[in-house]
């Protein structure tokens, strides 16, 4: 059997099948689930739930809190009656609430009557009447007092909007700064790198050109050292003619 008042409270509030097939089953279901079946109103992705939960939060926050109270309890208290008994239950809650109403200057019925029928600045259903959730006539509400509540509240965005754009205008005018930074340093080292290229070819330049330089110096030299020998070939030369003519006059002396 389910614990405590389990079985009221799901036979209450499912259909009564789903009541007995999860109640006699012990089947375990999700939110949609939940949802489909009427056990809870609502079923949301779980980053949205923080969302709808302070969207229904302000929904309920602009309605005449009076009103919502009684609105709870004769909703819980008419189910066990019968229309005789709930319609007096009824009446009787809503002499309650002007009673409410009338301790904070407020009448919730006539209000919204006026706002709807004589000003036509209320449509019912579609939104609360204008001051539900203070507790205000649609004057008061729009007097000079709220009026300079909500001139400071709209101040207040477009400062703050104000800040925003100016912290996204200074981040944007840090970030091209560092990009104008950054840029005027690749620069620089493409210059050094450029410098160091233009360095490095003249030195493979110059150092070419002493090869060249070096080359034909021992090319001279070596040009050199052999006309030097060949001078000293022709002059052996010439001296070894001579003096065989030298003999070949004597023998020729001799004979005569």
């Amino acid at each position: 059997l389910p614990g405590g008042m389990v079985s009221k409270f799901v036979g209450e509030t499912l259909r009564a099948r789903d009541a007995m097939f999860y109640a006699c089953t012990g089947r375990t279901f999700d939110g949609k689930k939940a949802a489909e079946i009427g056990l809870v109103n609502l079923s949301v992705p779980h980053k949205q739930l923080r969302k709808e939960t302070l969207k229904l939060a302000k929904e309920l926050l602009g309605k005449n809190q009076n009103v919502l109270r009684g609105t709870k309890h004769a909703i819980r208290a008419v189910m066990e009656m019968d229309w005789n008994a709930a319609a007096d239950y009824l009446n009787a809650k809503g002499a309650e609430i002007k009673m409410r109403d009338a301790a904070r200057g407020h009448d919730a019925y006539a209000e919204g009557i006026r706002q709807f029928i004589d000003e036509k600045k209320y449509k019912p259903v579609f939104s609360p009447y204008i001051g539900a959730g203070e507790g205000k006539s649609s004057d008061s509400a729009n007097s000079g007092g709220t009026k300079k509540k909500a001139a400071a509240a709209r101040a207040a965005v477009k400062t703050t909007r104000a800040k925003k754009a100016g912290k996204k205008t200074a981040k944007k005018v840090v970030a091209k700064k560092v990009a104008a930074k950054k840029a005027v340093a690749k620069k620089a080292v493409a210059k050094k790198t450029v410098a160091k290229k233009t360095v490095a070819k003249k030195t493979v330049a110059k150092k070419a050109v002493a090869k060249k330089t070096a080359a034909k110096k021992t090319v001279a030299k070596k040009s050199a050292a052999k006309k030097t020998v060949a001078k000293k070939v022709v002059a052996k030369k010439t001296v070894a003619k001579k003096s065989a003519a030298k003999k070949t006059a004597k023998k020729r002396a001799a004979k005569k």
